[in-house]
């Protein structure tokens, strides 16, 4: 299969970083002008704030960025020619050679069309490519030429750059509206990763905007005027209505005809203030483009949404065209805004990336305010393609507003990350694919299924020799499954293989739990589930707080007196011994499975390909054939790249990490793709965080917010996961012990006598299994569910409490 990528824009996208002014006094939004100017930077009302950031200035590593980015930077036809110009002032003569592919005098047509600028774009960045690889290149002089802030210290860059604050961006964002506002470059895609961040800008810009009308309602003359003539006209109406009622009365006609109550409407005129509401936002404190929408159409929809889902202030701000996005939002009110930014009556919508992809809502700029490490490149150029509505808009502008410099440059010229499969084929999926073939007794649909699940094109797009590499993992897939005793000899599940299966959206941690499932350490701990409730429960809960939903934090000194006050225990202390030595001793048997996988490869598939790319710069370097350099070691290294080599290193892994990150090019192999957990402290050196375990303890969201730093909008969704997984064990656990009367752990046993033993009865496994079957006789499995059930109650009925 092959992929068409399409390089060119049909609006080219202009970027800008965001300066506010030192002073802003607000005093009303002013009438946009009926013809807007392209860029922030062009016309008459091109405000100073926006400073322009050329591609080409973006630029930071002229040997080794610009070859892997150079499709990835796409200058306009405008940063064309101040390339060229500049190339004129600083490239020698002998560099630039022959211009006639570089002079848009000779280049150009007289009737210029987007193709010729884009032609003329690739035979400037070719030559441009040529100038940053010589000895002494003068791209650093280009920089400068283009742009001169460039020469000036890196502190003296920043000096009026907005920092990443949250509070500094989100107080500059109004000013940003504004001033975007001005220069009819709304409507406007605010992104920021931060779902709390999101609602705090809105709310912001709403109070400021309430605030300002407020004073004006209350100074201005006009609107007081306006409003006793509102009142005027409402008492001579009441006044009215009593007149004709009286007339009526006298003469006897209450009884009319409707023919004449239609009649008498109808020849009354309407009157202005039948429209005027005093309570609604003015146009010049409202973003909103009410032109585009009857106020009726608008409360229409507002009926739709629930109070109680749904805060006040969000209505409001709906009514002066503002909207939050994300996916902690109420479901309805995600989807009027949606509608109401696709008619044009909102202007400002701040979001996260729940907007950068599958939503047709384009506009006419795009805001990054505020810095986030999930603001990477490939969500930058997926976000900012928002920008520059196609036949609506001839350019795109793109602001960022509180990062950076040095980050905004990084973030336009980072290279993207190659277009190919990300091995989608992990252990759960294979273990489900035989779960598939087994309850249907491998009919035909499931097989054809399955094959062609395999043979998807996708998983192997980007990588030459990727589908032999992955046929070779998913058989090493299957004897890791066959070691762990979850299938059979003939491939059928067995044992605990539902309970993996169910919880495979858990994956790596799901093969740590089963683990210690299999290894009878649960047995063992819940034997006591009558007599010692508390202390099991909260075992169990340090145990599983290590495997799932795990978020690392590192230790400072503030964190350090926070926990001497604190409830919570924020670092999550050390797994109990008999659980971390069985961990332990399964991510070494992965390892070593794993490790065949590798060897095997290499064997079958490299023997006879020396290794000889570079791991950082995938650089060759050396003769294609050969027998290369002899290293020190004896018998030399096999599976780890021979330049790690060259520090002494052998074949032997400390962990599975270590041999992802070394092992020779040409191996396939992803740490994510192999079922393994770094358990601290043998395998990581990073803390976890004691959030689940605390809240466990003590039920309270705001200490979790508070003490263990997890962030207020994903609070929520990290407990409820686990909840989600507590009660998915549960109900695998009943499913175990209703299939054919119970399950018993002697069963695993038998797994030894079976043919193929070779690969299941790892003394490591039997060892187990001799552990298990000691606490078979009375609790067995039977305790361990009762203890988990327990469990999943006492969470549930913390978590209920605050209002999940």
């Amino acid at each position: 299969m092959k992929m068409i990528v399409h390089v060119v824009r049909y609006s080219d996208l202009r970027k800008f970083i965001y300066e506010p002014p030192h002073t802003f006094i607000f005093k009303g939004l002013a009438k946009v002008p009926i013809l807007p100017v392209p860029g922030l930077d062009e016309g008459d009302s091109a405000s100073p704030t926006f400073k322009f950031v050329h591609p080409v200035v973006a630029l930071k590593d002229r040997r080794i960025q610009f070859s892997m980015s150079r499709y990835d930077v796409n200058l306009e036809a405008r940063d064309c020619l101040t390339l060229w110009n500049n190339m004129q002032k600083t490239f020698p003569k002998d560099l630039l050679g022959n211009q006639s592919e570089l002079d848009p005098l000779k280049v150009l047509p007289e009737v210029i069309e987007k193709t010729h600028a884009v032609e003329w774009e690739k035979h400037l960045k070719k030559k441009l490519k040529e100038a940053m690889e010589t000895p002494k290149s003068p791209f650093y002089l280009l920089q400068q030429s283009i742009d001169p802030s460039v020469q000036a210290d890196s502190a003296t860059k920043i000096q009026h750059c907005t920092h990443s604050d949250p509070v500094d961006h989100i107080d500059r964002l109004f000013t940003l509206a504004c001033e975007l506002h001005e220069q009819n470059a709304l409507p406007a895609l605010v992104f920021n990763y931060d779902r709390s961040q999101c609602e705090m800008a809105v709310r912001s810009i709403l109070s400021k905007l309430i605030d300002a009308e407020a004073a004006f309602k209350g100074s201005d003359t006009t609107w007081k005027k306006k409003l006793r003539d509102f009142e005027q006209w409402q008492r001579q109406k009441g006044n009215d209505r009593e007149i004709r009622f009286s007339k009526s009365s006298e003469s006897g006609e209450r009884n009319i005809s409707k023919l004449e109550i239609a009649r008498q409407e109808g020849n009354v005129e309407i009157n202005p203030w039948e429209s005027f509401d005093p309570k609604a936002p003015l146009d010049h404190f409202s973003f909103a483009y009410s032109k585009m929408m009857q106020q009726r159409d608008l409360e229409n929809l507002v009926l739709r949404l629930n109070p109680k889902n749904v805060q006040p202030w969000l209505i409001d701000a709906l009514r002066r065209g503002l909207g939050v996005h994300n996916a902690g939002m109420n479901l309805q009110y995600r989807r009027i805004v949606e509608i109401l930014f696709r008619k044009g009556y909102l202007r400002l919508v701040v979001a996260t990336g729940t907007l950068a992809l599958g939503i047709n809502m384009p506009c006419k700029t795009v805001v990054f305010s505020g810095d986030s490490v999930f603001l990477s490149p490939q969500n930058y150029r997926q976000a900012s393609g928002r920008a520059g509505r196609r036949g609506f808009d001839l350019l795109g502008n793109v602001v960022f507003n509180g990062i950076n410099r040095d980050r905004v440059h990084e973030i336009m010229s980072s290279r993207l990350p190659a277009l190919k499969g990300q091995f989608p084929i992990s252990t759960t999926l294979v273990l489900r694919l035989f779960v598939l073939l087994s309850g249907t007794n491998s009919n035909e649909f499931a097989v054809n299924a399955v094959k062609a699940l395999l043979a998807q094109a996708r998983l192997y797009l980007g990588e030459p020799d990727a589908e032999m590499s992955i046929k070779h993992h998913l058989r090493f897939s299957i004897e890791y499954l066959r070691r762990q005793n979850l299938l059979s000899m003939d491939g059928v599940p067995v044992h605990f293989a539902g309970l993996v299966g169910h919880l495979y959206f858990t994956e790596n941690a799901v093969f740590a739990f089963h683990s210690l499932l299999c290894g009878g350490y649960f047995h063992k701990l819940c034997k006591d589930i009558d007599y010692s409730r508390e202390r099991v429960l909260r075992e169990i809960m340090l145990v599983l707080s290590h495997l799932f939903n795990r978020i690392p934090i590192q230790q400072n000194a503030k964190l350090l007196e926070v926990v001497e006050s604190s409830s919570s225990d924020i670092f999550l202390k050390r797994l109990p011994a008999a659980a971390e030595q069985l961990l332990v001793r399964h991510n070494r048997e992965t390892l070593l499975t794993f490790k065949d996988y590798v060897y095997s490869y290499i064997n079958a598939h490299l023997q006879d390909l020396p290794d000889r790319t570079l791991p950082l710069t995938r650089i060759p370097i050396g003769p294609e054939k050969g027998r290369g350099c002899r290293l020190t070691s004896d018998p030399p290294p096999v599976i780890r790249s021979p330049f790690a080599a060259l520090s002494g290193f052998t074949d032997e892994f400390d962990s599975i990490k270590e041999m992802c990150s070394t092992v020779r090019y040409g191996v396939f192999l992803k740490e994510s793709a192999i079922p393994y957990l770094p358990i601290w402290p043998n395998d990581t050196s990073v803390e976890l965080n004691a959030y689940l375990y605390d809240f466990f303890k003590h039920g309270s969201l705001k200490v979790l917010v508070r003490d263990n730093l997890i962030k207020r909008s994903d609070v929520w969704f990290h407990l409820n996961d686990f909840s989600l997984v507590l009660k998915t064990i549960v109900t695998s656990l009943k499913g175990v012990l209703d299939s054919r009367g119970g399950f018993y752990m002697e069963d695993l046993d038998n797994e030894e006598s079976m043919p193929g033993s070779d690969i299941v009865g790892s003394s490591a496994a039997k060892e187990a299994i001799a552990i298990q079957s000691e606490f078979d006789n009375g609790c067995g499995l039977m305790q361990v569910l009762r203890a988990f059930e327990l469990l999943e109650a006492e969470f549930a009925d913390k978590f209920y409490k605050i209002g999940a």
